[in-house]
């Protein structure tokens, strides 16, 4: 509480004190990022000052590495945003460095993880919320959104982040009380990968539990990957859960009971069009917008599309479209997903007999 003294000349370096700056956290408590978003984080740290910051995000298993720039909100908090990580690369646990760039050099940014001494940037070092960001891979739509009950069906995935190694994900198909994982059975090659029927990936649902079967896979890029659908052994139609493993989301396929047509009734229609044509088959899916009936002319000059109507798993209907044609006999088939569906029977019932006719007289 005395006096205080004055300082007379200049102060020796030994009693100067610099101040370093360092970081210790972020700001957000999240445990992973999704690999389809931008991620947006602030920096808890001290001494932040000027401008020049920038994070580096490297990833652990792929080495892939990213840097932006850092925005100072105070001489306490950083903030810098990484665009989403899965448009180009797989998904990975990140490591995150700071640096500063000042006159002729770039300065690391310590990273005391609460204390007061400088921590290397290692994988054991860092806290889920602190030097370590986990991004995880996401699915975003399916190439076909249904098919068969037999399986068989190539299915292109699209999403972000995918794994570069086609073991690391699989396509998993369940319900409630019943699962199936793609199987072996389809297209074969290069990049596929496949294995027994049965491993140990279990789905319970209560007190049930259900063994899957392993999937085969194909990842085009981070971006892609394409699966074939399994056999579905339980009750079809069955609109189920459909996941990639090691992605955080799940999509909805539908089985549909093998698929295919057998008749139709009328087998004559007037050329005017406007008559409902009633198709009997099998497997037909309640609620589907993509099935068609198509008309195309012998020759395969000609061919017209009319939107049919599910009416139950073995019923479907379409209104004729008006020909533009001489009255003539026309090939028919039933599209769904954009492929014709298979028939059987008598070969007669792909085929339409127009007939002609008039309605009134022009004229004065």
């Amino acid at each position: 509480d005395g006096p205080l003294l004055t300082r007379d000349g200049q102060l020796p370096p030994q009693h100067l004190i610099h101040v370093f700056q360092g970081w210790d956290r972020r700001v957000d408590t999240s445990l992973y990022f999704t690999a389809d978003r931008d991620i947006r984080l602030d920096i808890v740290g001290y001494g932040f000052s000027g401008s020049g910051y920038l994070c580096t995000f490297t990833g652990i298993s792929s080495h892939l590495s990213e840097t932006v720039s850092a925005s100072r909100l105070s001489p306490t908090v950083l903030r810098c945003t990484i665009p989403a990580w899965g448009k180009t690369k797989p998904f990975d646990q990140l490591l995150l460095t700071l640096t500063q760039n000042v006159t002729n050099s770039v300065d690391a940014v310590a990273f005391t993880d609460g204390g007061l001494d400088p921590r290397p940037v290692f994988p054991s070092n860092c806290a889920a919320t602190k030097c370590l960001i986990s991004i995880l891979p996401t699915t975003d739509t399916l190439s076909v959104t249904q098919g068969s009950n037999e399986g068989g069906t190539v299915i292109t995935v699209h999403g972000h982040g995918f794994a570069p190694d086609s073991t690391f994900h699989r396509c998993l198909f369940w319900t409630g009380n019943a699962s199936s994982v793609g199987d072996s059975v389809g297209v074969a090659g290069p990049g596929w990968e496949s294995g027994g029927v049965s491993v140990g990936v279990v789905f319970q649902n209560g007190s049930q539990h259900v063994l899957s079967e392993v999937a085969k896979t194909k990842v085009i890029d981070s971006r892609t990957l394409e699966c074939i659908s399994p056999p579905w052994p339980y009750a079809a139609p069955a609109t189920v859960s459909m996941q990639v493993t090691n992605t955080v989301n799940t999509l909805q396929y539908t089985f549909a009971d093998n698929q295919y047509w057998v008749s139709k009734i009328p087998a004559t229609a007037r050329a005017k069009g406007g008559e409902t044509v009633v198709v009997v088959g099998k497997g037909f899916i309640l609620d589907a917008g993509d099935y068609q009936c198509r008309f195309v002319s012998l020759d395969g000059n000609w061919s017209a599309n009319a939107s049919a109507t599910v009416l139950s798993s073995s019923l479907l209907s379409c209104i004729l479209p008006p020909f533009t044609l001489p009255a003539q006999t026309l090939s028919m088939d039933v599209i769904w997903g954009g492929s014709p569906l298979e028939r059987t029977g008598d070969p007669g019932e792909a085929l339409l007999q127009l007939l002609q006719g008039w309605d009134s007289i022009e004229g004065v």
